[in-house]
């Protein structure tokens, strides 16, 4: 004898199979969409903040020169599907700002992935083109950069300072196939010696550009003698002839990056005392407290 169902045996078993379906959808939805909580650490080591500071740069030098397969092998594979990115349209989204374009961090935090590591920038792109004035092209620059540490290879992500955790928390791991641009710079183990010439150009370039802009660099016991903006500038203008890049003497005291104190003499003997409370975010001090004596570098 068959069975025969009702109208409303039909419409319980339509109701189970709408819920089977929901259950294994929202199960395959959640396993595709896993998060995870993402903790990440300011990066206080300058020889892993110059390299994501170089191979940025060197992106930006193929947007510069218009080298479209060089800039998309450098984008990150899920950026470029969640946005639809080609050829015709990249310009849209990557925007060329031009010749000698640079990042400044205001800071770079890192976050590890597996056995990989990702590394976020937030700050500005600077244009310095020699013998004109430098100039802020975007103040508000935000990007991940991936390395896939067995492939040695990276991929960069644009994303803002509000999305990349949410972006970081649904990568499940990173793995980027190696191509003819993606290979990833290091930079050696840096010297205080090295720390001191990258302060002292830094400085000496902000004064070439905008001796008022640098102002607020000032420390505290500078600032006792040169109490006003006008004493600054005055006194920058006397001896800004004088100063050179060039580093004779170097000496660190402070054994962290916050607290540590690059005492650096140029080859024409001025003195400049870099107060760092940061990669590349510091104080400087003008003034000579103290009788010169020779320093030596400490390492």
């Amino acid at each position: 004898m068959k069975m025969k169902l009702t109208k409303y045996d039909i419409g319980i078993v339509v109701i189970l199979i709408a819920i089977v379906v929901g259950i294994v959808a929202i199960s395959i939805y959640t396993i595709t969409h896993r998060t995870r909580d993402v903790e990440v650490d300011e990066v206080k080591d300058y020889s892993l903040y110059f390299m994501v500071v170089n191979n940025i740069n060197t992106f930006y030098e193929y947007v510069s020169n218009n080298d479209n397969d060089a800039v998309i092998s450098l984008l990150d594979n899920k950026y470029i599907e969640k946005e639809n990115i080609t050829r015709n349209n990249l310009n849209t989204h990557i925007l060329n700002y031009g010749i000698d374009i640079g990042v400044i961090p205001d800071y770079i935090t890192t976050f590890k992935i597996d056995n990989n590591i990702a590394y976020f920038v937030h700050g500005k792109l600077e244009q310095t083109i020699y013998l004109e004035p430098s100039k802020i092209v975007n103040n508000n620059f935000n990007m991940l950069m991936l390395i896939d540490i067995d492939n040695l290879t990276f991929s960069l992500y644009p994303t803002t300072e509000e999305e990349y955790k949410q972006i970081l928390s649904t990568i499940p791991s990173i793995n980027i196939t190696k191509n003819n641009y993606n290979e990833y710079q290091g930079v050696s183990e840096m010297s205080n010696q090295s720390v001191c010439v990258i302060y002292l150009t830094d400085f000496l370039s902000k004064l070439e550009n905008n001796i008022d802009s640098t102002y607020e660099l000032i420390s505290k016991n500078t600032l006792a003698k040169l109490s006003t903006i006008d004493k600054y500038r005055d006194y920058i203008n006397q001896n800004i002839g004088n100063y050179t890049t060039k580093v004779d003497r170097c000496a660190v005291t402070g054994d962290s990056i916050v607290g540590k104190t690059f005492r650096v003499y140029d080859a024409n003997n001025n003195y400049f005392e870099f107060i760092e409370n940061g990669i590349m975010k510091y104080h400087v001090n003008l003034e000579i407290s103290y009788e010169k004596e020779e320093t030596t570098e400490s390492n």
